[in-house]
């Protein structure tokens, strides 16, 4: 199976929230919640130009004693690849759902694991790790 490539140009990405599925007992943990703007999964290939991330939110589902993870507010890359040129990613968070109120994941702006991530000409600001 050939893996996916996507290209985001001259684009806003804004307000989009992403939030993991609903745990079915009170022992599993919620769904995880991965990026609120874009995901890239195994062996996809995303680039990125001209283009902005701005107040995106990726959030984990709600579990029993357990949580799932919110990671990636504007980004998560998964075993893939990840280039990004001239891009804002401003304002994101990932959160966990955990009561009573949610707290911070991994990667508010960027998460990335087990894949490659270039950044060049880019601004990454007030996306709380």
């Amino acid at each position: 199976m050939a893996a996916g490539r996507a290209r985001i140009l001259d684009s806003t990405l804004a307000g989009n929230v992403v939030v993991g599925g609903q745990a079915n007992s009170s022992y599993n943990a919620g769904g995880a919640g991965l990026g609120g703007g874009l995901f890239n999964g195994r062996d996809g290939i995303s680039e990125v130009t001209n283009s902005t991330f701005r107040s995106n939110e990726a959030r984990s589902g709600r579990g029993g004693t357990l949580m799932g993870n919110g990671s990636g507010g504007a980004i998560c890359n998964y075993e893939g690849a990840v280039a990004l040129s001239h891009v804002t990613i401003a304002d994101n968070s990932a959160l966990w759902s955990k009561n009573p109120s949610p707290s911070p994941a991994w990667g508010g702006g960027i998460f990335s694991s087990n894949g490659t991530f270039t950044v060049q000409n880019s601004i990454i600001a007030d996306s709380p790790l």
